[in-house]
């Protein structure tokens, strides 16, 4: 794996250049981490990576004089394919610990109670 990824692991040589300080302009050196992830989480990126190739082949395959033509079998394929891309990205989400959108609300904020009025003092008239 030549490339750099932060979803896959690289090696010893690339680790030590990864983790070197670099100098980003207008600040200090930052010390750059790499994520380790478990063996479950890269199976759902690479099925997900799979799943995604698998669909631009199909539709490459369907293209016929710069148009799509596609048949009920294909859409069925199509379909499919895109219900396992969702699945993986739930996966993902699930490994990575993200909840769901809309779940964390903000807290409401309790109301300060309401101040009694004054009550006139003992002893004193108007």
């Amino acid at each position: 794996m030549s490339s750099l990824s932060p979803f896959y692991p690289i090696s010893a040589p690339e680790k030590e250049a990864f983790l070197s300080p670099v100098l980003v302009p207008g600040s200090g050196p930052v010390l750059l981490s790499v994520v380790k992830i478990s063996k479950g989480l890269k199976q759902a990126y690479d099925l997900q990576d799979f799943t995604y190739a698998a669909v631009l082949s199909l539709k490459e395959s369907l293209l016929e004089d710069g148009e799509l033509v596609i048949s009920r079998e294909d859409a069925s394929a199509i379909g499919s394919l895109v219900k396992a891309w969702e699945s993986c990205q739930e996966r993902i989400r699930i490994h990575r610990n993200k909840p769901m959108p809309g779940v964390l609300r903000p807290e409401k904020s309790k109301p300060k109670p309401k101040r009694k009025p004054a009550s006139p003092v003992a002893g004193a008239e108007c």
